[in-house]
């Protein structure tokens, strides 16, 4: 079972990740159609801040971010 914290980690992370495909520092060793989408999904993802209002909001879904 996941936990609320666990949840929100693995928002977090999943964010870290596709910032780092799309504009990170291996940037340009990533298929120019992946790094496409990733720059498309990270516009619009949630970031530590959205994930606190979340924390607020749904306590039983989601933990404070770290």
């Amino acid at each position: 079972m996941t936990t609320p914290d666990e949840r929100t980690r693995a928002v977090v992370e999943a964010g870290d990740f596709l910032k780092s495909l799309a504009y990170g520092p291996l940037s340009s060793t990533v298929p120019p159609h992946v790094r496409i989408q990733a720059e498309i999904l990270f516009r619009h993802f949630p970031d530590k801040g959205d994930m606190l209002l979340a924390s607020y909001g749904c306590p039983n879904w989601f933990g404070l971010p770290k």
